[in-house]
């Protein structure tokens, strides 16, 4: 392989670039091969044992009859991922050594979030106002969504995310005189914030991709929501500007996807759904019940988040006029007005979770902003199970306290 460093991006999509060629994490590979080399890039500068590569991918369950091969099956599927990226590529990155594995040190490797701190900690230390506005700008663009946002769910994944977004946050909020400014009519500094905050418009833009919309045209649309939640936003809120932001720009393009037609299903997910519904329907018939995702798995050889996906797609799409029942419709339930309406009951939360003492604001940004169970959130943060439970009851008294009183 050429001795050009391989560049590496882990805010928002995961991918590896070397020269003209690369990889990313919207191939249909399953998402342990994802989760293997992204820990095995994040580790680096370590040697990491079968256990703890067996723990990672399967828990302590083990996953496996036998584990270990069922790893080095996976370092296969990892190698040949890299492939692309050169002559024996994936042998030459990753290298066994005394029975542990470990990233190629001799091949450089440039990291978004190396770059991304770098300028972060630049910014703060800058002398001149000037330049502090200048590098974290640079910060902010390089920011395209949360660290490993496919595998925002792994727990060695969450405590790092976390850092990453605050700091992110950080970076925004120093921007806020700028966006007084935007408030008030400068059209400079409002073009200057969107600039400094395309990472953030990217990060929702990439939602909506794939419904038959081109991502620049979801883009532009998600810049005009930016905007307006500029010319929106009061710092009496009480809370972050990107909090504010977010559903502004969602609205935007969710309006213009719900004016401009019905969503459309790549040719590739339809045919994995018709094969789905085959294997469904000989299932079905064999076993006199609705077959497990697993039991699809086995029968199709896909992998079963790759089935919850498919089926997800394929499923029929809500009409926004159909009546719920209650002499409502759905577009009146979810729409804009309900909202921006709802956004006012986002904050006041928001407000009560900051006013948590720190483990309990912990244990609910995990259990539900992350989606974690008890059992992960407890080893998460190094406690018990039935520690977490109680936290988790004490914080909901408390919350509801706060909202209700």
């Amino acid at each position: 392989m050429a001795q050009e460093p391989i560049k590496v991006c882990m805010l928002g999509e995961f991918s590896l670039q070397n020269g003209s060629v690369g990889v990313n994490d919207g191939d249909n590979r399953t998402k342990k091969v994802w989760l293997l080399l992204a820990y095995m890039i994040y580790c680096r500068g370590r040697t990491t044992t079968p256990d703890e590569l067996v723990e990672l991918l399967w828990g302590s369950e083990g996953g496996s009859i036998n584990p270990l091969n069922a790893l080095k099956t996976m370092f296969h599927r990892v190698r040949a991922t890299l492939d692309p990226l050169g002559e024996r590529a994936g042998h030459t990155l990753i290298l066994r050594r005394e029975g542990s594995y470990v990233w190629n040190s001799d091949i450089p490797v440039e990291l978004d979030i190396d770059e991304f701190d770098r300028l972060c900690k630049a910014g703060a230390n800058a002398r001149s106002e000037e330049k502090r506005i200048e590098k974290w700008m640079e910060a902010a663009a390089l920011y395209r969504g949360d660290f490993l946002a496919k595998l925002s769910n792994e727990i060695w994944v969450v405590p790092i995310a976390a850092y990453y977004h605050n700091l992110y946050v950080d970076t925004v909020l120093s921007t806020l005189p700028l966006l007084e400014a935007a408030r008030a009519g400068d059209n400079a500094a409002c073009e200057r914030l969107l600039e400094e905050n395309s990472g953030l418009v990217w990060s929702i833009v990439r939602r909506y991709f794939g419904r038959g919309v081109d991502p620049e045209d979801l883009y532009q649309l998600g810049c005009l929501g930016f905007v307006k939640a500029v010319r929106g936003f009061d710092p009496a809120f009480g809370c972050q500007f990107s909090t504010y932001a977010v559903p502004k720009i969602a609205g935007e393009i969710r309006r213009f996807l719900r004016d401009n037609g019905t969503v459309k299903v790549s040719r590739g997910l339809r045919e994995r759904g018709g094969v789905i519904q085959k294997a469904r329907d000989i299932l079905q018939t064999k076993l006199g019940r609705e077959p497990t995702l697993s039991e699809l798995s086995a029968e199709t050889g896909l992998d079963v988040e790759d089935i919850a996906a498919a089926e997800t797609a394929n499923a029929p799409v809500a009409s926004l006029q159909m009546d719920l029942g209650d002499g409502f419709t759905l577009e009146q339930m979810v729409g804009d007005e309900g909202m921006e309406e709802g956004l006012l009951d986002q904050l006041a939360l928001r407000q009560a979770i900051g006013a948590l003492d720190d483990r309990e604001r912990q244990v609910i940004e995990l259990r539900y902003f992350r989606g974690l169970t008890q059992d992960r959130t407890a080893r998460v943060i190094g406690v018990s199970q039935v520690q977490v439970s109680r936290i988790e009851k004490k914080a909901m008294l408390h919350l509801r306290e706060r909202l209700e009183g």
